[in-house]
């Protein structure tokens, strides 16, 4: 009596397997970024607020521009947002590649995500600064005040003159990479919020730019680290949805070879029969 190869079964078995811990991964991602698109409306409103803010004390004293500590470096820094973990296609190429003219021009890498660390190494490019990229949107705060605070303490320093953002934000189911300047604030920015109203404030017209100057810059970097995220999770459901597709090809495949070996096993049975017959 002739019997199917068990090797076939549990490679079947293991494929399934595989399958249900993409799907899980997948639903993570589609979770965790529908979460974090969430809250992309009240950081973008609480951003359009300091924006406003900052437009209307331009009216006190519009000469003043001290939107960032002074320094006499021409060395730009270039803020880069990546990934943490994998599974998510060419996500970390396109910033990289993106990030590349900065970098090749003199500009100083900050990289978010220790995957954007490692693939921009290979570019022959060092990262100055580096911080983990987060896991849940709660703790884009807490990111975004640690990349704040060291861009501080570079222009203060003297080692960079400005910094520049690069990274990823999601438009419906493309993703598009994000380039801008990020400090020193370009005044033309705020040219959309102008007020005509001249605001009542106890502070000095510099201490009142810098202040607000470093509160748009934190709206700024959460906003980025946010969209990021939100980004990053959208590539991995795309990678993951990729691999699902794969992974139901191969099952079809084996479970075509299971049934070819149980026909060619029945037949032999057939065979056997009728010669013992005759």
């Amino acid at each position: 009596m002739t019997t199917q190869d068990p090797r076939l079964a549990e490679r079947i078995n293991s494929v399934q397997q595989l399958s249900g811990v993409v799907g899980a991964m997948r639903g993570i991602a589609a979770a965790r970024a529908q979460h974090a698109r969430h809250q992309l409306e009240g950081i973008r409103a609480y951003a359009d607020i300091i924006a406003d803010a900052i437009s209307q004390a331009l009216t006190l004293e519009p000469a003043t521009s001290a939107t960032a500590p002074p320094s006499s470096s021409q060395v730009r820094a270039c803020v880069m947002f990546c990934s943490e973990q994998g599974f998510v296609g060419g996500f970390n190429d396109h910033v990289c590649a993106a990030a590349r003219p900065f970098l090749d021009a003199g500009g100083q890498a900050f990289v978010i995500g220790q995957r954007g660390v490692r693939l921009l190494g290979t570019l022959g490019h060092e990262a100055q600064w580096s911080a983990p990229m987060i896991a849940q949107a709660g703790n884009a705060r807490a990111l975004a005040d640690c990349i704040g605070t060291a861009l501080v303490d570079a222009l203060e320093a003297g080692r960079i003159g400005g910094a520049d953002l690069v990274h990823t934000i999601s438009r419906g189911p493309h993703l598009e990479i994000v380039q801008q300047s990020l400090l020193p604030l370009d005044p033309t920015v705020f040219r959309r919020h102008r007020s005509a109203a001249q605001p009542l404030t106890y502070l000095p017209a510099p201490e009142l730019f810098r202040q607000l100057a470093s509160e748009y810059l934190f709206a700024q970097l959460v906003a980025a680290t946010v969209e990021s995220h939100v980004a990053e999770n959208q590539a991995r459901m795309q990678a993951m949805a990729a691999a699902q597709d794969n992974i139901a090809h191969r099952l079809e495949h084996l479970r075509l070879d299971q049934q070819i070996q149980r026909q060619d096993a029945i037949t032999d049975e057939l065979v056997e029969l009728a010669a013992g017959v005759l």
